[in-house]
């Protein structure tokens, strides 16, 4: 059996999703939303944050009744690190913006 090129895989995940979005976009757009899906990621798109993991509202009810889901990816303290990360990202933008020197 023939191995799969790694290359081609990524490729195929990239279009594929382009697809998705510019199909989605353009259902919005014909709806008359302004709302658009944007493929890239945050890097590509000049966004200074780190991707979090998305937490759903199945999950995030499942918490607030003290269930403890089956991903541990989706735990407590790496999700809120990042949240609290990026709240810091943007609380030194906005400083940075309007820091004046002496």
């Amino acid at each position: 059996m023939a191995q799969a090129n790694p290359r081609i895989a990524v490729f195929v995940m990239l279009l594929s999703s382009l697809i998705r979005c510019s199909a989605i976009n353009g259902r919005n757009y014909r709806a008359g939303h302004e709302v658009r899906i944007d493929h890239r990621s945050y890097t590509e798109q000049g966004i200074e944050r780190l991707p979090g993991v998305h937490l759903g509202p199945t999950v995030q009810a499942m918490e607030a009744r003290g269930i403890i889901h089956s991903r541990p990816e989706m735990r407590g303290s790496d999700t809120v690190a990042v949240g609290a990360l990026n709240r810091d990202i943007g609380e030194l933008k906005g400083f940075a913006h309007t820091y004046t020197p002496d």
